[in-house]
């Protein structure tokens, strides 16, 4: 079983390894440990072990943090987010909607890049101040809208591209 730690814990050590390309890994944290961390995020990302040992899962539930630390051998967790501030470069933000934007702004007021699941606020107020917050802090804040990737959608778009189907004329969305 992996030794997870807390990384708020004093006198653990969180470094920024090289990863052999005369480049530091990120220090990342994965705030939120459901499904969309365990089955995209964490596959993803294993195959940078470099990434994998500088990263922090959070989520309220410990066990749950634990469990995933153990599955994709992860070594630091927490349950507080705000913990893991002055030991990370970048926040993936995996939690519900509600809490996107009050994560997301006390990380950027620390100087961390977000990278947050969509939507990415819960409405256009609340999105345009986390995006004057990035901007002003030189940082980057992005949405997953990983579906325009999607292989089906893909072919489609090369298809309208190409001429295949024809001109696009209007999209009803079911």
């Amino acid at each position: 079983m992996t030794d997870t730690r807390r990384a708020g814990q004093a006198g653990i050590p969180i470094p920024s390894g090289n990863n052999g390309r005369g480049q530091h890994a990120p220090r990342l944290a994965i705030v939120g440990c459901g499904a969309i961390a365990e089955q995209y995020y964490l596959p993803a990302l294993a195959r940078r072990p470099d990434v994998l040992a500088n990263m922090i899962l959070v989520d309220r539930d410990a066990a749950r943090a634990e469990f995933l630390a153990s599955k994709f051998g992860v070594q630091r967790t927490d349950t507080d987010y705000r913990e893991v501030i002055p030991h990370v470069d970048g926040a993936i933000l995996a939690v519900p909607t509600h809490l996107h934007h009050p994560i997301a702004m006390q990380f950027l007021a620390e100087g961390i890049h977000v990278y947050s699941e969509k939507p990415l606020a819960e409405n256009a107020i609340k999105a345009r101040e986390m995006v004057e917050l990035a901007e002003e802090r030189g940082l980057i804040l992005a949405a997953n809208y990983q579906r325009r990737l999607f292989p089906p959608l893909v072919k489609v778009k090369e298809l309208l591209d190409d001429g295949t189907l024809g001109e696009l004329r209007s999209i009803r969305y079911l």
